[in-house]
């Protein structure tokens, strides 16, 4: 930056601090009786200005920061506007060459950041929704961001612009880039961090120069670990098999209800999957244990297919939803929705959300067995054929889960649900994949899962129905979440009673194998 662009950022972050002390006085002249809300908003608005002159003047010196790599598009450009963001500025950097952060400073930015903006909004718009008194700004209150705008614009004021020497600008950069890394934010904000800057009696330049040497420290560290599982050899025998990675996942229900207790005997009998229950009753928490025969370089692949496989065994064992997320868009689309001339909020939307409609019950033991059979059977016994069908299924799950008003994908749930029957069908061995033949090996298996007739036409609609939706046709009949709930449901029962005769099957031959060699190894004792 020459001298030519350095005067003209002095003059911008001058006029952002002169309004910024015209608001800040402003602020104080309405400090009576009924106008303390009108004083805290202005007295934000000051602090606003001390942060849009800190992020100015970021943005002019060194702006391969702050600017998008892809894009090249500024992101503090969208930030002068982000009341949020530039109280952030206001509080975290009121100066950086030699220039000082209190400790108190730090500690209350969070609450700085987010709380003070949405306290202003409250406080300054009357709320039309809410019954009973208003809640004021206090004077305390009033009087805490007076001081603290007061001092943040005084100390911007004492502030030299120039340039920074090389190591302060190089430091700066990696700082700046710190911040917009969501996991080193959370190192930099950390109470380690702030305990720190309270040792270095808030000097900003080794404090920032501490976080670069305790992340550099880290990162090598981390980067020895992982060179050094990745170099180590293979554990064999009983060492195979010990438990050393744990991964942790979060599934969302509509169908279901959480309950501790209906947990307890999972988690009681089986060791590499627990279950544990969240404050929503609507989630369930599931913790994996891994092994070490798993190398670090396989240990994503194989984690999400250990994931996908109890997901997909919930579902059918439920015959409900569970995933890692829920629709959200289900009956709108807006924030709000505002009759300028009579000010009055609309509600408009559909009548019907746009979601899976299901009867909530309690997760029950039994349910939790079943899933746990299933899971059993896909890890050990289940072909690669059948595998692909429940790939399939899942596939469908996927679908449900992004219904909402911006699409409807009940369609293609439904063409993937009957896709994996099929492929179900075969690969269990109840139809030799002749299209011919499909209709006379369903009804033979239907027939002894269920045997109301009514029951097998309904069965026979839906699939006709994908069938056509498979070939662009249109259905026989009008195709919504519902009916592809049917299907679903369908599929469920006749993987659940695959898979239960799969286990029952293998345990046999395990059985037998363990009794043939039983004989054996008498005679050699003997011998």
């Amino acid at each position: 930056m020459n001298q030519a662009d350095l005067e003209a950022v002095k003059l911008i972050v001058q006029k952002c601090l002169d309004n910024a002390e015209a608001l800040l006085d402003s602020g104080k002249d309405c400090r009576t009786k009924n106008r303390n809300h009108i004083a805290f908003h202005l007295a934000v608005m000051a602090l606003e200005e001390v942060g849009k002159a800190s992020m100015v003047l970021a943005k002019t010196v060194y702006p391969h920061i702050v600017e998008d790599e892809d894009s090249g598009e500024s992101k503090l450009s969208d930030g002068l506007a982000d009341h949020r963001k530039k109280l952030f500025w206001a509080m975290l950097i009121p100066g950086f060459d030699g220039g000082i952060i209190s400790p108190e400073d730090f500690t209350r930015l969070k609450e700085v950041a987010n709380d003070i903006h949405l306290r202003r909004i409250t406080s300054l718009y009357t709320n039309t929704d809410q019954v009973g008194p208003d809640t004021d700004i206090s004077n305390d209150e009033l009087a805490n961001i007076i001081g603290l705008t007061e001092s943040r614009l005084n100390l911007e004021k004492l502030r030299e612009i120039r340039q920074l020497d090389a190591d302060a600008q190089q430091l700066l950069d990696w700082f700046m880039k710190a911040l917009s890394d969501p996991l080193l934010q959370r190192f930099v904000l950390s109470e380690q961090s702030r305990h720190k800057l309270a040792e270095l009696t808030g000097d900003s330049r080794k404090w920032m120069t501490w976080l670069h040497e305790e992340v550099g420290a880290a990162e090598a560290k981390t980067k020895e670990m992982m060179e050094k599982e990745i170099n180590r050899l293979a554990p064999t025998g009983v060492l195979a098999n010990k438990p050393k990675w744990r991964l942790k996942i979060k599934l969302h229900t509509l169908s279901h209800s959480i309950r501790h207790k209906e947990l307890n005997a999972w988690n009681e009998q089986v060791i590499w999957v627990k279950l544990y229950p969240t404050t929503n009753k609507s989630e369930l928490l599931v913790e994996f244990l891994l092994p070490a025969k798993i190398p670090v370089n396989e240990l994503w692949q194989t984690g999400i297919q250990m994931c996908s496989m109890f997901a997909v065994s919930l579902n059918i064992a439920t015959v409900g939803y569970f995933w890692w997320y829920l629709p959200e868009f289900v009956s709108t689309y807006y924030e709000e929705m505002v009759d300028l001339e009579t000010k009055a909020k609309l509600e408009v939307g559909y009548k019907e959300p746009v979601m899976m409609n299901w009867k909530r019950t309690t997760l029950k033991a039994p349910q939790l067995q079943t899933a746990g059979m299933i899971l059993t059977h896909l890890m050990m016994w289940a072909s690669k054929e059948q595998s692909l069908a429940y790939s399939r299924y899942m596939q469908a799950i996927a679908l449900l889960s992004k219904n909402d008003v911006f699409g409807d994908f009940s369609g293609q749930a439904l063409v993937h649900f009957a896709y994996a029957f099929r492929m179900a069908l075969e690969s269990y061995g109840d139809w030799d994949g002749v299209p011919e033949n499909l209709e006379q090996a369903t009804v033979s298996v239907l027939e002894k899962l269920w045997k109301q007739p009514e029951v097998l036409t309904e069965f026979k609609a839906l699939m006709d129905s994908a069938d056509a939706l498979e070939k662009k046709q249109p259905p026989s009949r009008p195709i919504n979440l519902e009916e592809t709930m049917k299907l679903k449901a369908f599929c469920d029962l006749y993987l659940v009673s695959r898979a239960q005769r799969e286990v029952q099957k293998g345990i046999r031959e395990r059985q037998s194998k363990t009794e043939e060699s039983r004989p054996d190894t008498a005679s050699e004792r003997n011998d």
